[in-house]
């Protein structure tokens, strides 16, 4: 919880994230470099872990990783929407380039169609009953 002015624990709790975990870090290795028989919840290097840790430091941590997965899901729904464009894009250029190819072409598919069109006007009239 939020700790008055006159606390020992303000100046840490208003400290950051970076402080408050720097403070636990530390406060575990004491911990754990004291006996077997003093490594009990009355440490005074344990107090830390109960009183800030457990509360503020939690909490700020779990609020920096909702914030994180929300930066990241806003970056990737970005990077999405640039995909779909730039995929649009690269369509629309395609079939620009496909019509421009095909384009030169046109001039001799319709004198080609013209030639055929002759070549078969001069084939005699076959009736259907002659199959």
């Amino acid at each position: 919880g939020c700790y008055h002015e006159s606390s020992e624990w303000y100046s840490i709790t208003h400290s950051g994230l970076d402080a408050m975990m720097q403070a636990f870090i530390s406060n575990m290795e004491e911990f754990l470099s004291l006996p077997a028989a003093l490594q009990n919840a009355n440490a005074s290097s344990y107090e830390y872990t109960w009183r800030v840790a457990a509360n503020d430091l939690y909490d700020g941590l779990g609020t920096a990783g909702d914030l994180f997965v929300d930066t990241t899901l806003k970056a990737l729904g970005h990077l999405k929407q640039l995909h779909t464009i730039l995929l649009l894009c690269t369509l629309a250029i395609m079939g620009v380039l496909v019509l421009l190819l095909l384009i030169p072409f046109k001039r001799q598919l319709l004198e080609e169609s013209v030639r055929l069109a002759g070549l078969l006007s001069l084939l005699p009239q076959v009736s259907r009953g002659a199959w």
